[in-house]
Protein backbone atom coordinates (compact mmCIF):
# COMPACT_ATOMS: atom_id res chain seq x y z
CA UNK A 1 0.00 0.00 0.00
CA UNK A 2 1.08 3.67 -0.78
CA UNK A 3 -0.83 6.83 0.36
CA UNK A 4 -0.64 10.56 0.28
CA UNK A 5 -3.02 12.20 2.10
CA UNK A 6 -3.46 16.06 2.25
CA UNK A 7 -5.76 18.17 4.63
CA UNK A 8 -6.58 21.11 3.08
CA UNK A 9 -7.95 22.69 6.25
CA UNK A 10 -8.80 21.15 9.36
CA UNK A 11 -11.28 18.92 8.90
CA UNK A 12 -11.46 18.42 4.86
CA UNK A 13 -8.60 15.72 3.53
CA UNK A 14 -8.10 13.71 0.98
CA UNK A 15 -5.96 10.32 0.46
CA UNK A 16 -4.76 8.94 -2.44
CA UNK A 17 -3.67 5.30 -2.60
CA UNK A 18 -2.47 2.71 -4.93
CA UNK A 19 -3.37 -1.13 -3.30
CA UNK A 20 -1.34 -4.00 -4.68
CA UNK A 21 -2.19 -7.31 -3.35
CA UNK A 22 -1.55 -10.83 -4.04
CA UNK A 23 -4.10 -13.47 -1.88
CA UNK A 24 -2.81 -17.13 -2.05
CA UNK A 25 -5.06 -19.82 -2.08
CA UNK A 26 -4.10 -22.51 0.84
CA UNK A 27 -5.85 -25.69 2.16
CA UNK A 28 -7.98 -24.32 4.01
CA UNK A 29 -9.40 -21.61 1.96
CA UNK A 30 -8.71 -22.89 -1.49
CA UNK A 31 -9.40 -20.91 -4.33
CA UNK A 32 -11.55 -23.26 -7.01
CA UNK A 33 -13.05 -22.14 -10.08
CA UNK A 34 -16.79 -23.62 -11.30
CA UNK A 35 -15.06 -25.85 -13.48
CA UNK A 36 -13.25 -27.24 -10.28
CA UNK A 37 -9.92 -25.70 -11.55
CA UNK A 38 -7.66 -24.62 -8.74
CA UNK A 39 -6.56 -20.60 -9.43
CA UNK A 40 -3.19 -20.22 -7.03
CA UNK A 41 -4.04 -16.68 -6.25
CA UNK A 42 -5.90 -13.62 -6.36
CA UNK A 43 -4.05 -10.36 -7.62
CA UNK A 44 -5.28 -6.87 -7.53
CA UNK A 45 -4.46 -3.38 -8.14
CA UNK A 46 -6.57 -1.15 -6.81
CA UNK A 47 -6.45 3.12 -6.96
CA UNK A 48 -8.25 4.78 -4.22
CA UNK A 49 -9.37 7.88 -2.98
CA UNK A 50 -10.57 8.89 0.02
CA UNK A 51 -12.78 11.95 1.29
CA UNK A 52 -13.03 12.84 5.15
CA UNK A 53 -14.98 15.70 6.12
CA UNK A 54 -15.62 16.50 9.99
CA UNK A 55 -16.31 19.48 11.99
CA UNK A 56 -14.57 20.53 14.65
CA UNK A 57 -12.71 17.14 15.49
CA UNK A 58 -10.25 16.89 18.28
CA UNK A 59 -7.18 15.74 17.11
CA UNK A 60 -3.93 14.56 17.95
CA UNK A 61 -1.15 14.93 15.94
CA UNK A 62 2.61 12.75 15.96
CA UNK A 63 5.24 12.71 13.55
CA UNK A 64 3.79 9.92 11.34
CA UNK A 65 0.51 9.34 12.47
CA UNK A 66 -2.78 11.30 14.22
CA UNK A 67 -5.62 10.23 16.44
CA UNK A 68 -9.07 11.13 16.46
CA UNK A 69 -10.62 11.54 19.38
CA UNK A 70 -14.23 12.24 17.97
CA UNK A 71 -16.42 15.86 17.42
CA UNK A 72 -19.98 16.45 18.62
CA UNK A 73 -20.70 16.36 15.06
CA UNK A 74 -20.78 13.58 12.29
CA UNK A 75 -17.90 12.02 10.86
CA UNK A 76 -18.10 11.62 7.14
CA UNK A 77 -15.99 9.53 4.96
CA UNK A 78 -15.92 8.63 1.22
CA UNK A 79 -13.96 5.98 -0.16
CA UNK A 80 -13.75 5.30 -3.64
CA UNK A 81 -12.36 2.75 -5.31
CA UNK A 82 -11.15 1.21 -9.14
CA UNK A 83 -9.96 -1.84 -9.78
CA UNK A 84 -7.39 -1.53 -12.56
CA UNK A 85 -7.08 -4.27 -15.46
CA UNK A 86 -3.74 -5.04 -16.81
CA UNK A 87 -1.81 -3.42 -14.07
CA UNK A 88 0.34 -5.52 -12.33
CA UNK A 89 -1.39 -8.46 -13.54
CA UNK A 90 -4.56 -7.66 -12.13
CA UNK A 91 -7.44 -9.03 -14.19
CA UNK A 92 -10.38 -7.95 -12.74
CA UNK A 93 -11.92 -3.96 -13.34
CA UNK A 94 -14.36 -3.00 -11.01
CA UNK A 95 -15.38 -0.10 -8.83
CA UNK A 96 -16.45 0.02 -5.38
CA UNK A 97 -18.28 3.02 -3.57
CA UNK A 98 -18.18 2.83 0.07
CA UNK A 99 -19.73 6.17 2.24
CA UNK A 100 -19.49 5.92 6.12
CA UNK A 101 -20.51 8.41 9.11
CA UNK A 102 -19.33 7.97 13.00
CA UNK A 103 -21.47 10.00 15.40
CA UNK A 104 -21.39 10.61 19.13
CA UNK A 105 -24.87 11.48 19.57
CA UNK A 106 -25.02 14.64 21.87
CA UNK A 107 -26.61 13.44 24.86
CA UNK A 108 -26.71 12.45 28.14
CA UNK A 109 -25.78 9.73 28.59
CA UNK A 110 -23.93 9.22 25.56
CA UNK A 111 -24.39 7.15 22.76
CA UNK A 112 -21.98 6.17 19.79
CA UNK A 113 -22.60 4.87 16.01
CA UNK A 114 -21.26 3.54 13.17
CA UNK A 115 -23.30 3.48 9.91
CA UNK A 116 -21.88 2.69 6.26
CA UNK A 117 -22.56 1.30 3.33
CA UNK A 118 -21.42 0.19 -0.14
CA UNK A 119 -21.56 -1.52 -3.31
CA UNK A 120 -19.13 -2.94 -5.72
CA UNK A 121 -20.14 -2.80 -9.32
CA UNK A 122 -18.21 -5.42 -11.49
CA UNK A 123 -17.62 -9.15 -11.77
CA UNK A 124 -14.98 -10.17 -9.14
CA UNK A 125 -13.69 -12.95 -7.37
CA UNK A 126 -14.62 -13.58 -3.75
CA UNK A 127 -11.70 -12.52 -1.80
CA UNK A 128 -12.30 -8.91 -3.65
CA UNK A 129 -16.04 -8.60 -2.58
CA UNK A 130 -17.27 -7.29 1.30
CA UNK A 131 -16.07 -10.33 3.62
CA UNK A 132 -18.12 -9.37 6.90
CA UNK A 133 -16.20 -8.81 9.44
CA UNK A 134 -16.45 -11.79 11.77
CA UNK A 135 -14.46 -12.11 15.36
CA UNK A 136 -13.56 -15.74 16.14
CA UNK A 137 -11.26 -13.90 19.29
CA UNK A 138 -12.01 -13.54 22.84
CA UNK A 139 -11.39 -9.63 22.04
CA UNK A 140 -13.76 -7.39 21.54
CA UNK A 141 -13.68 -5.66 17.84
CA UNK A 142 -16.20 -2.56 18.11
CA UNK A 143 -16.28 -2.65 14.16
CA UNK A 144 -17.11 -6.69 13.46
CA UNK A 145 -19.64 -8.82 14.57
CA UNK A 146 -18.59 -11.02 17.67
CA UNK A 147 -21.09 -13.96 16.88
CA UNK A 148 -20.20 -14.05 13.14
CA UNK A 149 -17.79 -16.73 11.81
CA UNK A 150 -15.00 -15.64 9.14
CA UNK A 151 -16.32 -16.39 5.58
CA UNK A 152 -19.47 -16.56 6.73
CA UNK A 153 -20.92 -14.05 4.66
CA UNK A 154 -20.18 -11.53 1.48
CA UNK A 155 -22.14 -9.31 -0.50
CA UNK A 156 -21.50 -6.79 -3.41
CA UNK A 157 -23.84 -4.36 -1.86
CA UNK A 158 -24.15 -4.10 2.25
CA UNK A 159 -25.61 -1.58 4.93
CA UNK A 160 -23.94 -2.13 8.56
CA UNK A 161 -24.67 0.15 11.96
CA UNK A 162 -22.58 -0.66 15.28
CA UNK A 163 -24.39 1.44 17.85
CA UNK A 164 -22.98 1.75 21.78
CA UNK A 165 -24.59 3.04 24.45
CA UNK A 166 -22.51 4.13 27.45
CA UNK A 167 -24.60 4.66 30.68
CA UNK A 168 -21.59 6.16 32.27
CA UNK A 169 -23.08 4.23 35.84
CA UNK A 170 -26.49 4.99 34.97
CA UNK A 171 -27.49 1.79 36.77
CA UNK A 172 -24.96 0.80 38.70
CA UNK A 173 -24.17 3.88 40.44
CA UNK A 174 -27.06 3.77 42.24
CA UNK A 175 -25.85 0.40 44.58
CA UNK A 176 -23.74 0.77 47.18
CA UNK A 177 -20.56 -1.11 46.15
CA UNK A 178 -20.62 -0.81 42.34
CA UNK A 179 -21.05 3.19 42.62
CA UNK A 180 -17.38 2.86 44.55
CA UNK A 181 -15.85 0.19 42.03
CA UNK A 182 -17.09 2.95 39.96
CA UNK A 183 -17.68 0.53 36.91
CA UNK A 184 -20.29 1.76 33.93
CA UNK A 185 -22.48 -0.21 31.71
CA UNK A 186 -22.29 -0.30 27.79
CA UNK A 187 -25.14 -1.55 25.58
CA UNK A 188 -24.46 -2.85 22.25
CA UNK A 189 -26.06 -3.73 19.27
CA UNK A 190 -25.32 -4.50 15.55
CA UNK A 191 -27.21 -4.79 12.33
CA UNK A 192 -25.79 -6.15 8.79
CA UNK A 193 -28.03 -6.08 5.52
CA UNK A 194 -26.30 -7.36 1.94
CA UNK A 195 -27.46 -9.03 -0.82
CA UNK A 196 -25.36 -10.40 -3.77
CA UNK A 197 -25.51 -10.41 -7.64
CA UNK A 198 -25.81 -13.37 -9.89
CA UNK A 199 -22.53 -12.99 -11.34
CA UNK A 200 -20.49 -12.49 -8.32
CA UNK A 201 -22.65 -15.21 -6.10
CA UNK A 202 -20.35 -18.46 -6.12
CA UNK A 203 -22.87 -20.39 -3.71
CA UNK A 204 -25.55 -20.99 -6.49
CA UNK A 205 -26.00 -24.37 -7.95
CA UNK A 206 -25.12 -23.27 -11.75
CA UNK A 207 -23.32 -20.28 -10.67
CA UNK A 208 -21.54 -17.84 -13.12
CA UNK A 209 -19.20 -16.37 -10.44
CA UNK A 210 -15.24 -16.29 -11.07
CA UNK A 211 -14.90 -18.70 -7.61
CA UNK A 212 -16.67 -21.03 -6.16
CA UNK A 213 -17.52 -20.05 -2.32
CA UNK A 214 -16.27 -21.28 0.96
CA UNK A 215 -18.42 -23.75 1.84
CA UNK A 216 -21.22 -22.20 4.05
CA UNK A 217 -20.76 -18.93 2.62
CA UNK A 218 -23.54 -17.20 1.32
CA UNK A 219 -24.75 -13.56 1.16
CA UNK A 220 -26.88 -11.86 3.97
CA UNK A 221 -30.29 -10.71 2.22
CA UNK A 222 -32.01 -11.42 5.36
CA UNK A 223 -30.68 -9.12 7.72
CA UNK A 224 -27.98 -9.86 10.40
CA UNK A 225 -28.28 -8.67 14.14
CA UNK A 226 -26.46 -9.26 16.93
CA UNK A 227 -27.18 -7.12 21.05
CA UNK A 228 -24.71 -7.48 23.98
CA UNK A 229 -24.29 -5.70 27.21
CA UNK A 230 -21.00 -4.39 29.07
CA UNK A 231 -19.50 -3.50 31.85
CA UNK A 232 -16.28 -0.97 31.47
CA UNK A 233 -13.89 1.14 33.77
CA UNK A 234 -13.06 -2.32 35.74
CA UNK A 235 -10.03 -1.23 37.37
CA UNK A 236 -10.01 1.49 35.20
CA UNK A 237 -8.50 -0.38 32.08
CA UNK A 238 -10.69 -2.80 31.45
CA UNK A 239 -14.34 -3.91 29.76
CA UNK A 240 -15.74 -7.21 29.34
CA UNK A 241 -19.35 -7.70 27.12
CA UNK A 242 -21.58 -10.72 26.82
CA UNK A 243 -22.74 -10.34 23.45
CA UNK A 244 -25.90 -12.88 22.01
CA UNK A 245 -26.51 -13.40 18.14
CA UNK A 246 -30.42 -12.51 17.44
CA UNK A 247 -30.57 -14.06 13.43
CA UNK A 248 -29.33 -16.49 11.64
CA UNK A 249 -29.16 -19.12 14.47
CA UNK A 250 -28.93 -22.31 12.76
CA UNK A 251 -25.97 -24.46 12.38
CA UNK A 252 -25.98 -25.16 8.14
CA UNK A 253 -23.28 -27.16 6.24
CA UNK A 254 -19.79 -25.86 6.41
CA UNK A 255 -21.06 -23.41 9.58
CA UNK A 256 -21.00 -24.08 13.37
CA UNK A 257 -22.76 -20.84 14.46
CA UNK A 258 -22.16 -19.30 17.69
CA UNK A 259 -25.03 -17.74 19.45
CA UNK A 260 -23.02 -16.31 22.81
CA UNK A 261 -19.91 -14.83 23.01
CA UNK A 262 -17.98 -13.06 25.64
CA UNK A 263 -15.53 -10.62 24.77
CA UNK A 264 -12.61 -8.58 26.88
CA UNK A 265 -10.79 -5.36 25.77
CA UNK A 266 -8.96 -2.39 27.51
CA UNK A 267 -9.76 0.89 27.43
CA UNK A 268 -7.75 4.15 29.05
CA UNK A 269 -10.27 5.96 31.27
CA UNK A 270 -9.34 9.08 32.88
Amino acid sequence: DVNFEKEWRQGVSNTLGVQVRDLFSNPYVPFVKPDGELMPSVQSTIVRLNTRLSKDEIVVRKAFDKYSLGSDYPIIGVDLAMGVKGLFKNDYEFYRAVASINYDFPISPIGKSHVYGGKIFGKVPYPLLKLHEGNATYFYDPYAFSCMNYYEFASDTWLAFFYEHHFKGFFLGKIPLMKKLKWREVFIFKGLIGTLSDKNNGSLPDTRAILLFPEGMSSVSKPYFETGVGIENIFRLFRIDAIWRLTHREDRPGQHVQNFAINFSVHLNF
